[in-house]
């Protein structure tokens, strides 16, 4: 039984598109031509308690299971007297997106990284999750993560169950400095857990080529990561934001815009790094 890949979308900074990107990867990477020829579909994660995700992809779900009771579950954590378990068949819903499913997050996953911090092997715990539900999630060709703004428990669990990292950017200082912290980061947990978690790919959002800041961030990262860093990157453009208010991403909402190409083009660049027949 051939495993999903498992991405992790991440970059501790906020702001920086992450979420945007989640929602517009899966969709153009669920209609594409290797994934039509497999028929398989995508997962997304959403590992933030803000669950933008899910609201766009889903509803908002609070009052319902999500991701933070199957993390409790396998964590061995009693959650206010329930012990019940969670199957994966009825926490993971449809989207709106064709073959793409969502597990959910709710407000509930802000307490997770409190409530995880006393768990055994809490590193792990989505790992786990994954590997002992691969018959439910053998339906699937990729696994996306949309994870937190930060470096917790909740993002540390999604380093170490990824195949691989995409890293949204944009040109301030300070998302390029969170780069060198996430680098110290994987080369830690990949010593620790004895991981080959690598990263697929850097690429820029809302990026403005006429800009000269723009422009050098981009040469600087360049020099830095060299072939890390991504041809395509994501132009500003206000048909994403426009797609993301109506719950729908761009290459459905504006198919001809500047954003669905770019994301298009970016998500055939992603899938020529990781796609395995």
């Amino acid at each position: 039984m051939k495993k999903p890949i498992v991405v992790s979308i991440v970059n501790h900074k906020g702001g920086v598109g992450k979420t945007t990107s989640v929602i517009n990867l899966s969709a153009v990477i669920a209609d594409s031509p290797k994934l039509r020829k497999i028929k398989k579909k995508v997962l997304v994660i959403d590992f933030d308690h803000q669950a933008n995700a899910t609201l766009v992809l889903y509803r908002k779900c609070d009052g319902e299971s999500s991701i933070y009771h199957k993390l409790l579950e396998y964590s061995g954590i009693t959650i206010t007297h329930d012990s019940q378990e969670y199957p994966m068949d009825v926490l993971v819903k449809p989207s709106t997106i064709e073959n793409v499913d969502i597990f959910p997050a709710n407000s509930l996953v802000s307490t997770a990284e409190y409530e995880l911090l006393n768990a055994t092997s809490r590193e792990t715990i989505l790992k786990r999750i994954i590997n002992h539900n691969q018959d439910f999630l053998s339906q699937y060709a990729y696994i996306l993560i949309d994870c937190p703004p930060s470096l917790g428990v909740l993002t540390t669990n999604a380093i170490i169950a990824s195949d691989y990292l995409l890293i949204p950017l944009d040109a301030s200082l300070f998302s390029m400095e969170g780069v060198s912290i996430l680098d110290k980061t994987i080369l830690r947990l990949q010593k620790l857990f004895d991981i080959h978690t690598s990263i697929a790919g850097m690429f820029f959002v809302r990026y403005q080529p006429l800009e000269s800041v723009h422009k050098e961030a981009k040469e600087l990262m360049r020099r830095e990561k060299g072939d890390l860093l991504l041809e395509q990157s994501i132009r500003k453009n206000t048909e994403i934001e426009k797609a993301t208010y109506h719950k729908q991403p761009v290459i459905t909402y504006s198919p001809t815009s500047l954003g669905s190409r770019n994301y298009q083009a970016l998500g055939r660049e992603f899938l020529k790094r990781t796609f395995k027949k």
